[in-house]
């Protein structure tokens, strides 16, 4: 409980740019609504935290190809997620939270794994993203939202 309340407070003191470099290099999200950008490509879209993190062009590309042939779609880099299937737009989404090698992985529950809630089922789906990952994160965190919102 100190060593946490250690962590809040330094976490308390960053001003929004520290802690948005702090989330960008060590922390993956994979969001309810996967929040892709319409107008950019695939490809583009895996390589946005990286174009935050600094990360020069050629690089970012070569990453963000790498990661997408890990989930399978080194072949879909230049449609666009209106192309895609909800499946591939999930990979899109996995592919974008891991390509900066995070420590922390965040993920919603019901988008990795569907309907389907048991802990073992859980626990293989965390197996199989951090598979995925050439970097794997240290925690993998899956939540789900009981309350129904989108």
């Amino acid at each position: 409980a100190r060593e946490r309340a250690k962590r809040d407070a330094v976490t308390e003191a960053l001003p929004d740019d520290a802690l948005s470099r702090l989330r960008n290099r060590k922390i993956g999200f994979v969001f309810q609504a996967f929040h892709l950008i319409p107008q950019l490509s695939v490809q583009e879209n895996v390589e946005v935290p990286l174009v935050y993190a600094g990360v020069p062009r050629e690089r970012r590309g070569d990453q963000a190809r790498e990661v997408l042939e890990r989930v399978g779609l080194g072949r879909r880099r230049a449609h666009r997620p209106s192309e895609l299937s909800g499946g591939e737009c999930q990979r899109v989404a996995i592919a974008r939270a891991l390509v900066g090698g995070p420590e922390i992985l965040l993920a919603a529950e019901q988008h990795i794994l569907g309907r389907e809630q048991r802990p073992a089922v859980m626990a293989d789906a965390a197996i199989q993203i951090a598979g995925v990952a050439s970097a794997r994160p240290k925690t993998i965190s899956m939540a789900e939202d009981k309350s129904g919102a989108k």
